[in-house]
């Protein structure tokens, strides 16, 4: 067999493998099935394997994080921390445990606000008033 010829046939089914949509079937010399795993984004997690599956399929995500659970990773989550997928990005806000808190320390009671503000790259919690 031309060495020549294998070697552009492994550089087509490479470039195959590595587009999205694409699926191929290998079988061994008795037509049993051989896994394949494809990952596109080169994070170590398989599009398409048996066991654990992409969350980010086209997003580097190694860790494979899913902080509210819905299936999508937060790496291409809009909004990692609120599972409802009608809620666009612009309006992503954290789980609320309470408006207000307070706190007693020494007979002296402190009133204590806080909110959770979320903007297209970061997440932070301030303190006091919040104004938009």
């Amino acid at each position: 067999m031309n060495l020549t010829l294998v070697w552009r046939a492994v550089v087509v089914l490479f470039l195959l493998m590595n587009q999205p949509g694409c699926s191929v079937k290998f079988t061994d010399s008795q037509g049993e099935n051989l896994a394949v795993k494809i990952d596109p984004d080169n994070d170590g997690v398989a599009t398409d394997s048996g066991g654990q599956k992409d969350n980010c399929p086209s997003t580097y995500n190694p860790s494979q994080y899913d902080t509210d659970g819905d299936g999508i990773g937060d790496a291409c989550d809009p909004c990692p921390l609120n599972s409802d997928p009608t809620v666009k990005s612009d309006a992503c806000f954290g789980p609320e445990p309470s408006k207000y808190t307070f706190d007693q320390i020494e007979g002296d009671w402190f009133f204590v606000s806080w909110a959770v503000i979320r903007d297209v790259n970061s997440l932070a919690y301030k303190d006091g008033n919040v104004t938009s």
